[in-house]
């Protein structure tokens, strides 16, 4: 999301990766549920939820490059199925106007 912006790219694009994640995160919750009528679902679930975490973890690839905050991809990949809101804190904090930008205490 911070190359999208600081490479002249609109709000839209930020949007929008925004809007892939809230659909990929509601699929998992939805192919679960689907699971009850449709055996299999839970294959694709599961999929999708692969795909929302690494975006949330390429978001803070981005996040610690741009801030220089130390970090491993590895550790966040692993971390955000069981401190999501932990893990969002950082990206959401940062594109605020005179957010902080010192997360030693959220990690």
């Amino acid at each position: 999301m911070i190359q999208v912006l600081k490479h002249g790219g609109s709000k839209v694009g930020a949007m929008l990766l925004g809007a892939t994640a809230a659909v990929l995160w509601s699929a998992w919750i939805v192919l679960h549920i689907v699971e009850i009528s449709v055996p299999g679902c839970f294959a694709f679930a599961w999929i999708f939820y692969i795909g929302f975490v690494t975006l949330v973890t390429s978001q803070r690839v981005d996040l610690r490059s741009h801030y220089d905050i130390n970090g491993n991809p590895l550790e966040d990949f692993f971390c955000e199925p069981a401190a999501l809101p932990e893990c969002c804190y950082p990206v959401g904090n940062c594109g605020r106007k005179g957010g902080n930008h010192d997360f030693s205490s959220v990690e």
